[in-house]
């Protein structure tokens, strides 16, 4: 599918619509469903041991313009947004060996 969480897993990379322009450029068939009141949209992959294996996806009411500061902080604190997911919801035995 063409939506941004699952193109910034297959690309392992960030996808981040600041704007309505944004969404229309990239996301044509998307944009109807849009909440009006939102308008930055930021999906990036969670990696595990160097392999990427979700996305994690946020959305602001203001535009936030995509920044090599603000990019650099989301993959900093990647990593510990995934340790506590593994605190609040843990892996059984068999899936914590696969992973």
């Amino acid at each position: 599918d063409h939506i941004p969480t699952a193109d910034a897993l297959k690309s392992n990379n960030f996808v981040w619509l600041t704007d309505n322009e944004d969404w229309i450029h990239d996301y044509p068939d998307l944009i109807k469903y849009k909440n009006p009141s939102l308008q930055t949209f930021i999906a990036w992959p969670i990696h595990i041991r160097g392999a990427y294996m979700s996305v994690l996806g946020s959305s602001f009411r203001e535009p936030i313009p995509q920044n090599h500061e603000l990019r650099n902080f989301l993959e900093i604190i990647e990593p510990g947004i995934f340790e506590r997911l593994m605190v609040i919801c843990p892996l059984e035995e068999d899936e914590r060996l696969a992973v």
